[in-house]
C-alpha cells in the first residue's frame, strides 16, 4: 500500500469517527426530569362579609412569570371597621396552560400544609380564626374568619407552611415556606 492510500484510509477512519462522536447524543442535553415542587404565582384572598354574604373585597398577588424576571403586582385590603369577614385563600399557577388550581393540591395534602396570618399593628387589628380543618383535626388555612379591629392602616401577612409529616405540622416546627405575602390593609 502505497503512502498515499494509507493517508486517505486514515482521513477516511477519522471522519467517520467523528462523525459518529457528534452523532451521539449527549446525555446532559436531556436530564431525566425532577420534581421541582410547585410554583405559586398567584395569591387571591376574598372576603365575604358574613352578615351580608356579600364578596366585599378581593386582594391579589399576581407574579405570572414566578420569581425573578416582571415584577408582581399586588393589590391592598380594603375593608370595613368592627365587621366579620370570611376570607378564602386561592392559589393558582399561572405561569401554566391551562392554569393549576394549586389550592386543590394544598387541600389534598392539607395534613402536612398550614396557613399562617398575622397582622400589623399586632393587637386588635385583624384577628384570624382558620375555620378549616385536614384529616387529623389540624387547621389549614384556605377557610378561616377575619374580625376586623377599629379604623386603622397596617399590613396582613399570608404564610403557607410546607411540612415533610403531619407530626411535624402538629409541632409546628421544621417547614418550608411555600409561599409569602404581605398585603397593605386599610380598615374604614
Amino acid at each position: 500500500m502505497n503512502t498515499k492510500k494509507i493517508l486517505s484510509l486514515g482521513i477516511f477512519t477519522f471522519s467517520i469517527l467523528l462523525l459518529a462522536s457528534s452523532c451521539k447524543k449527549d446525555k446532559t442535553d436531556d436530564p431525566a426530569p425532577t420534581n421541582q415542587g410547585e410554583l405559586i404565582t398567584t395569591v387571591q384572598l376574598i372576603f365575604t362579609d358574613t352578615i351580608t354574604g356579600l364578596v366585599v373585597d378581593t386582594a391579589t398577588f399576581s407574579d405570572p412569570d414566578g420569581p425573578g424576571g416582571v415584577a408582581p403586582t399586588q393589590d391592598s385590603i380594603l375593608l370595613q371597621a368592627g365587621r366579620v369577614y370570611s376570607t378564602e385563600v386561592i392559589l393558582l399557577d399561572e405561569s401554566k396552560i391551562p392554569v393549576v388550581y394549586i389550592s386543590d393540591e394544598v387541600a389534598a395534602e392539607s395534613d402536612v400544609h398550614l396557613f399562617v396570618f398575622s397582622s400589623l399593628p399586632a393587637s386588635g387589628f385583624l384577628t384570624t380564626t382558620i375555620s378549616d380543618i385536614d384529616v387529623n383535626g389540624q387547621p389549614v388555612g384556605l377557610e378561616s374568619y377575619l374580625v376586623a379591629g377599629a379604623s386603622a392602616t397596617g399590613s396582613y401577612t399570608v404564610e403557607l407552611r410546607h411540612f415533610d409529616s403531619a407530626a411535624l405540622k402538629q409541632a409546628n416546627t421544621i417547614y418550608e415556606t411555600d409561599v409569602q405575602v404581605t398585603f397593605g390593609v386599610r380598615l374604614n
